[in-house]
């Protein structure tokens, strides 16, 4: 009889758990969302202010052409300030789950880069955009990209 009870009550636990990881997760952002669509760039860094981060950015802004071509959405994760994806605002719960999926530290500056396949394809300190792109560039998606102008492979 105590087991009847104990299986009874188990559902409701279930149910009130997936709830909990729910709300848990609720800010956590799904970047199995932008799988097939586009290749990520992730780019962490202490603040807004950090030397190499300010670098960088000023090359993808340069660079905005290359970027586009190579489907790259491009995030900015900082520690201190306001992290972005693309022109959006990310809360600090988004920009404290992607520190946290991808292991980087609050004073670290990292570039991440992921493929359309949704696999993480380099992470490292400082790196040129430049040696990025030839990354990308190598990629079969991509040179299947560069030989079909305005498909998207899929």
């Amino acid at each position: 009889m105590k087991w009847g009870l104990v299986l009874l009550g188990t559902p409701a636990v279930l149910i009130a758990l997936q709830g909990v990881i729910a709300i848990a997760g609720e800010d956590r952002l799904d970047l199995t969302a932008y799988r097939w669509k586009n290749r990520l760039l992730l780019v962490f860094s202490p603040s807004e202010e950090f030397p190499a981060f300010k670098e960088f950015m000023k090359h993808v802004s340069e660079q905005a052409t290359g970027v586009s071509e190579r489907h790259l959405l491009v995030f900015s994760i900082v520690n201190s300030g306001l992290s972005r994806m693309g022109e959006r605002v990310l809360t600090p719960d988004e920009a404290e789950s992607l520190r946290r999926e991808f292991g980087v530290k609050g004073d670290a500056f990292r570039v991440v880069l992921i493929g359309k396949d949704g696999l993480v394809k380099l992470s490292q300190g400082v790196i040129k955009l430049t040696e990025i792109f030839a990354v990308i560039d190598s990629m079969p998606m991509r040179r299947q990209e560069m030989h079909q102008p305005g498909q998207v492979a899929e």
